[in-house]
């Protein structure tokens, strides 16, 4: 297949892939069900394929990709740089993805906000705009591997906390299962907010004698673990 007859965003993606981990990425266009680029990287445990379907405008854009490690579907990677890492060493990866994070039990201790990483830094921000005065927000860590913004409404006796698992290259990633941890008078009610943040945050900033969470059946979705956004060089978000 000539190189010219591939749509830009998938030579990018192909270009991108290959200066990463040095495998230059197969390119296949099917047509059915529907007209699709796809874009497939392998060694022999870990593959990466994804998908390019054209949008109402004529572009072709990602709608989609897959991560398998030694047949196994996987969550997708944070980004680039923690897919580079999944490809070369896919056994630290599995060490590391059945590490479960800290339960709310889990003592956090206080650290100064000029510490933290970077989206530890930017997760507290968006607890104290969610927040404003209401709540105390505080970052730590929460054992070795992890660190956490915190926010605590002692009015409602309530905790919300999202934890970070940092990588043995300094680098720092949002846990997404779950996406947060929250407890009500000392109760987890965590799997009651169905993995949805602006729920929390309408329960917490409610007056007090309204603060308990309706309880609901949260039906996990189907299909694979949660993707983690990539923010590229351009506009458009992909995950790995």
């Amino acid at each position: 297949m000539a190189d010219q007859a591939v749509p830009a965003p998938v030579r990018e993606w192909v270009e991108l892939l290959h200066r990463a981990t040095g495998v230059v990425p197969k390119v296949d266009r099917t047509v059915t069900p529907a007209p699709r680029w796809r874009l497939r990287l392998a060694n022999d445990r870990v593959v990466l394929s994804m998908d390019f379907r054209s949008s109402s405008g004529g572009r072709w854009v990602w709608r989609g990709s897959t991560l398998s490690i030694d047949g196994q579907a996987v969550a997708a990677a944070a980004n680039l740089e923690h897919f580079v890492r999944v490809f070369a060493d896919p056994d630290e990866e599995y060490e590391r993805r059945q590490l479960p994070p800290p339960a709310l039990e889990a003592a956090l201790g206080v650290r100064p906000t000029a510490e933290a990483p970077a989206p530890v830094a930017e997760g507290l921000r968006k607890l104290s705009r969610a927040f404003g005065r209401s709540a105390e927000c505080v970052v730590g860590t929460v054992g070795s591997v992890f660190w956490a913004a915190e926010a605590r409404l002692p009015r409602i006796a309530a905790v919300l906390r999202l934890n970070f698992h940092v990588w043995p290259d300094g680098s720092c990633h949002e846990v997404g299962e779950p996406p947060f941890l929250v407890a009500v008078g000392g109760k987890d009610v965590t799997a009651e907010m169905g993995g949805k943040l602006e729920r929390v945050v309408a329960m917490m900033n409610r007056p007090a004698h309204d603060a308990a969470p309706t309880p609901q059946a949260v039906a996990k979705p189907a299909g694979p673990a949660r993707d983690v956004g990539v923010e590229t060089r351009h506009t458009t978000v992909l995950r790995l």
